[in-house]
């Protein structure tokens, strides 16, 4: 024996892998098909350009960014509480502060459901308010001796930061049912409804803080293809960048946080699948 695989084997192995990729452009065509179910007008905070990865003749993504806190904060997600969890699907019949609790949501299987990503609105003002209501408890603390003066002073910088920078696209509803979170939201310029994966959260007690469940929600899609005829205005964008980084006593990547206002904005559509696809990429003249 020769150790080679069949004719056969081959030509069915050639057969499944163009099966297999006829089935995917197949989605992609019906997905795109129709009215689209959203269209957002997104910038730089949103769409993250990856500037130490592009060369010639290679493909080029963008990385989807969301606002917000992380899991762990009293403040992240409000809607996303144990009542919440239990419409998605979660099993929560166990009090988080039962002694058993841990040991029952540590065992959780993260759940694929529906999101609402809500660009620019009232989550991001929200948030924004929180940031301002920290500072202006600092700015107390300043005033009475609790807190050094540059302390203040890098908070100030920092929110100035998040207010140039950070995305202001925020996870503000989840569904097992696409259409139901739709007609909550139905916002098409404004709102995306896209798959997501939950995890549920276990936070254990902290002072006079209950224990409490939360979640942790991750878009299924966080990469997004930029086409050849949009590369361009980026593959620009990207040479700049990675000018001044070089200039930079610190270089280093490009992060959303970045003190500088967006560079380009992209107009990022949703189709049938609520599946992503970037449609128009342009510079954006102020930060010029």
């Amino acid at each position: 024996m020769t150790g080679r695989r069949p004719w056969w084997a081959l030509v069915a192995g050639l057969g499944l892998i163009a099966a297999t990729n006829a089935a995917v452009l197949a989605g992609v065509k019906w997905n795109r098909s129709g009215e689209p179910d959203a269209t957002l007008a997104l910038t730089q905070r949103e769409l993250d350009l990856p500037i130490y990865q592009i060369e010639e003749n290679t493909g080029l993504s963008l990385s989807l960014f969301l606002g917000g806190e992380p899991a762990w904060q009293e403040d992240a997600a409000p809607w996303l509480d144990r009542r919440g969890l239990a419409e998605l699907g979660f099993d929560v019949r166990v009090a988080p502060e039962a002694p058993n609790a841990a040991e029952h949501y540590v065992k959780a299987l993260p759940r694929q459901v529906f999101a609402a990503l809500e660009y620019d609105g009232e989550a991001w003002a929200a948030w924004l308010l929180r940031a301002e209501a920290r500072l202006a408890e600092a700015e107390a603390k300043v005033a009475s001796g609790e807190m050094a003066a540059k302390r203040l002073e890098e908070l100030r910088e920092e929110l100035e930061k998040q207010r140039q920078g950070h995305s202001r696209l925020f996870v503000v509803d989840a569904a097992r049912d696409a259409d139901t979170l739709r007609q909550r939201h139905p916002d098409r310029s404004r709102v995306a409804v896209v798959p997501v994966v939950v995890r549920l959260v276990y936070l254990w007690r902290n002072g006079a803080r209950p224990a409490r469940l939360t979640g942790h929600v991750e878009p299924v899609v966080t990469t997004i293809h930029v086409p050849v005829s949009l590369r361009p205005v980026l593959d620009g964008v990207a040479a700049k960048m990675r000018a001044e980084q070089e200039r930079s006593e610190t270089p280093g990547v490009y992060r959303p946080w970045t003190p500088a206002p967006p560079r380009y904005a992209a107009t990022l559509t949703f189709g049938r699948r609520h599946e992503p696809w970037l449609t128009a990429v342009h510079r954006v003249p102020t930060a010029e």
